[in-house]
């Protein structure tokens, strides 16, 4: 796949899902995720008693009749999109067109005092393994946080699942959501509409670990998923 040269406006994206606010960044350069890196460590992580990263990524599209292991690198299906969140702070990392890959996300990702939250996370450790990447410490929260059978009758909840019972929210994911989940996540630039569910993800994907380790050191003015007011 071509590498495509970087957006010149990186300005962020603003977006509120059903009052919960997420600031997106989203890019392909790597100046700009080691800003990233240094802004939420110094605002949050840096002093929190729980160090905790929504993480979530979306695939390249799959080749279909031939085996993973069977295909030559280039064509093997990876991480394309690498979504991070810490509180309203979303980095969306175009990372298949990234020119290389920062050192500072690397130590980064391989700090053990740092837990990296999302839904099915062996999948996108799996998937960022390609590029070199990998989590020192994960927490799958499909697997660790439990939804009253009542709630929810499947037998693994899904992230908005999850999201809708311990948040309050009422996401529901369409056709046209499962539809583009499933493919075009490796095309230049990104739509609107997929930095959306890109940053949408991630952003669940912090708050539902932030509920479940029950750290308030996140919370900030006006927040409506603030410790105080839920």
């Amino acid at each position: 796949m071509a590498r495509q040269p970087p957006p010149k406006d990186e300005r962020p994206y603003h977006f509120d899902a059903q009052g919960i606010d997420i600031k997106a960044t989203v890019t392909t350069q790597a100046s700009t995720v080691e800003a990233w890196i240094s802004r939420v460590w110094a605002s949050y992580l840096r002093d929190a008693d729980e160090k905790l990263v929504g993480l979530d990524t979306e695939f390249t599209n799959a080749v279909f009749g031939k085996r993973q292991k069977d295909l030559p690198k280039e064509q093997k299906q990876r991480a394309a999109v690498l979504q991070l969140c810490v509180a309203n702070e979303c980095l969306v990392y175009h990372i298949v067109h990234a020119r290389h890959v920062p050192a500072m996300l690397r130590r980064f990702l391989a700090d053990r005092d740092i837990v990296f939250c999302g839904a099915g996370i062996k999948q996108d450790q799996d998937m960022l393994g390609y590029y070199g990447l990998n989590i020192a410490s994960s927490f799958d929260l499909q697997e660790r946080v439990e939804v009253p059978k009542n709630v929810c009758s499947k037998p693994t909840p899904s992230l908005i699942d999850l999201s809708n019972y311990l948040l309050g929210t009422k996401f529901s994911k369409d056709g046209e959501c499962d539809k583009l989940r499933r493919s075009g996540w490796g095309v230049f630039p990104l739509t609107l509409e997929r930095i959306r569910y890109a940053a949408v993800d991630a952003r669940l994907s912090f708050e539902v670990a932030r509920r479940h380790f029950r750290s308030g050191c996140y919370d900030r003015p006006g927040d409506r998923l603030n410790f105080a007011v839920i």
